[in-house]
């Protein structure tokens, strides 16, 4: 007779093999998300370089309208995709066609709705803001198809598209620019090498998919429309929160004003994915030690994670306020200089940013997804209002302080809810050290700023991390503490 594995042993080998294909799912995300950032960056600053800030204001403009656009394309498919594919590891051809079908109708209503807004603006670019629009609608699509990847757990699939496309994107993009084509040669190049990259993701994808019929029929259609339903809800509302800014500001200054907030906007999301990258980790743990009820070790991992947010966010805030100015010229070129007071309150603002990042982990760790998805439509709706009150008179530098008021106000409706898990007073207690260490850090900037960027930034760093060890604020054992808990996810 075979003998089977107890249902513990069995539990236990099930949630061991679970974890790794987390972690190693995570690291190869968290890799492939940071290159295509930093590839993104390169890419954005060699677009206001070649092309100037009017066109650069067209192509940030035409994103954030079409993203507002492709929100019906998108209706929160990928997140069912993931949540179902998990839990059968298959892709059913059927289901496949028949989100396809959904996604396709979709588009062509909210294109033709594009286009009508376009013309009731009366706009002089329909022609690059269409191509531009083409281009975010394919892109919602390949992302679909990268949730399928993540469901199946095959995260190597994502990151080989990903990166043929950031590659090729970039490489194109670059030859385009070489040779005088303007905004619209640009992201007709885009579109091609996206093209090309969601034919290879079809392609690994067929390895995975069974053959089922598709049914198209308007119950079973609607059944998939009413599952995503949820999801389409919290996308509107991070939609809301993320681009009404750029909107509000085009609206009321133009063009120009929109490409130097863009350019700044466009650093501020990138240095958010610190804080995305060190959330990929510690969310299981977080989630392992409510589900086993040790609220003391549920509140200790969430002051020794908010603790040392801080000391990631302070240097990088600090250093990106003091040194907008190089910053902003260095990737974007002398003309770009508009872009640095801008630059310089959203680097106050990461601070906040990544706390709110803990925060809604804590919540989504303790099963509170539906009041995230409250308090990010409060958070809508401050952003908006504040882009409303403070765009008209401050231009673009009113984008910033908007984000920045929205970060402020969101941490502190988030921080209510995680008062049962760390107090103020010992939080703050715990960020003193650090704090004192980045102002160390400022100071010496203050006289870094004379040299190239490359010697203030890496002096700064350097001069952060001596004051750190030499004054305890991160002591020995936690640097082994941290790498235990590294280890153990």
């Amino acid at each position: 007779m075979t003998a089977y594995p107890g249902p513990v042993d069995m539990k236990h080998h099930e949630e061991g093999t679970t974890a790794r294909l987390f972690i190693r799912n995570s690291v190869m995300l968290v890799s492939i998300e940071m290159v295509s950032k930093v590839l993104g960056v390169v890419f954005f600053a060699l677009l206001a370089r070649f092309l100037g800030a009017r066109e650069l204001g067209i192509y940030g403009f035409g994103v954030a309208l079409a993203n507002f656009f492709v929100l019906a394309p998108r209706f929160g498919f990928d997140r069912l995709a993931q949540k179902e594919i998990g839990r059968t590891s298959v892709v059913n051809s059927g289901h496949l066609v028949e989100i396809s079908v959904i996604k396709g109708a979709f588009s062509i209503v909210a294109f033709g709705l594009f286009l009508i807004t376009l013309i009731i603006m009366k706009s002089g670019q329909i022609l690059i803001l269409s191509l531009i629009t083409a281009f975010i609608f394919t892109y919602a699509y390949i992302e679909y198809i990268y949730s399928l990847f993540r469901g199946l757990k095959r995260a190597e699939l994502e990151v080989m598209v990903r990166t043929f496309f950031s590659v090729s994107n970039l490489a194109i993009g670059v030859a385009a620019l070489q040779q005088g084509y303007h905004l619209p040669g640009v992201v007709a190049a885009q579109l091609g090498c996206l093209g090309a990259s969601l034919l290879l993701a079809l392609f690994f994808l067929r390895r995975f998919t069974i053959k089922v019929p598709a049914e198209l029929k308007w119950r079973q259609l609607k059944k998939h429309v009413t599952g995503a339903a949820p999801f389409a809800g919290i996308l509107l509302a991070l939609y809301f929160s993320n681009q009404m800014g750029v909107l509000i500001l085009a609206a009321f200054k133009g063009e120009v004003e929109v490409g130097y907030f863009a350019a700044a906007m466009k650093l501020f999301d990138n240095l958010t994915l610190i804080a995305a990258a060190v959330m990929g980790a510690f969310l299981p743990m977080m989630s392992e030690f409510h589900g086993n009820e040790s609220s003391e070790a549920f509140s200790h991992a969430l002051r020794f994670t908010m603790k040392h947010l801080f000391v990631l966010a302070a240097p990088v805030a600090a250093g990106t306020v003091i040194l907008a100015l190089p910053i902003a010229t260095f990737l974007y070129g002398s003309s770009f200089a508009p872009a640095a007071p801008s630059l310089r309150i959203l680097g106050a603002a990461l601070i906040f940013n990544f706390w709110n990042y803990a925060a809604d982990t804590v919540l989504i760790a303790v099963n509170r997804e539906g009041l995230v998805f409250r308090l990010t439509c409060l958070g809508a709706f401050v952003h908006i209002a504040a882009n409303l009150i403070l765009v008209p008179s401050l231009g673009s530098l009113g984008a910033a302080w908007a984000t920045l008021v929205t970060q402020t106000i969101y941490f502190v409706l988030l921080f209510i809810y995680l008062k049962r898990y760390v107090v103020v007073g010992t939080l703050l207690r715990d960020v003193l050290g650090p704090a004192w260490c980045s102002l160390i850090m400022g100071a010496i900037l203050f006289v870094l700023d004379r040299f190239p960027l490359v010697v203030a930034v890496s002096g700064g760093a350097a001069i952060y991390l001596t004051a750190l060890l030499l004054s305890g604020s991160v002591s020995r054992a936690e640097l082994g503490l941290l790498r235990n808990l590294l280890h153990k996810q």
